[in-house]
């Protein structure tokens, strides 16, 4: 299930930076928001938004602490993993 939702998180990035096969191949779990602004301008207000739709997607809330916490993809994974199998 862990690659399931990773690749979930890989393909709705890609779409919303409007990246290509190759370039979505770089993205990992250990790329961090950071580097996707720095990369992609993919500010905060795209990150909220990004992972509003990952919530709305897996039918989940991340709580806003958790939301705060998170650093790189990896940890958007394992947080929507957790609140998965808390349901």
């Amino acid at each position: 299930m862990a690659n399931d939702i990773f690749k979930i998180i890989q393909d709705h990035l890609a779409k919303r930076l409007g990246i290509d096969e190759e370039e979505k191949s770089n993205i990992s779990r250990e790329t961090t928001f950071d580097e996707l602004n720095k990369e992609y301008k993919f500010d905060s207000l795209d990150r909220i938004e990004f992972v509003m739709e990952i919530e709305a997607y897996f039918s989940v809330s991340i709580p806003d602490d958790v939301f705060e916490r998170m650093v790189t993809l990896g940890d958007l994974e394992n947080t929507l993993k957790n609140l998965i199998d808390a349901h």
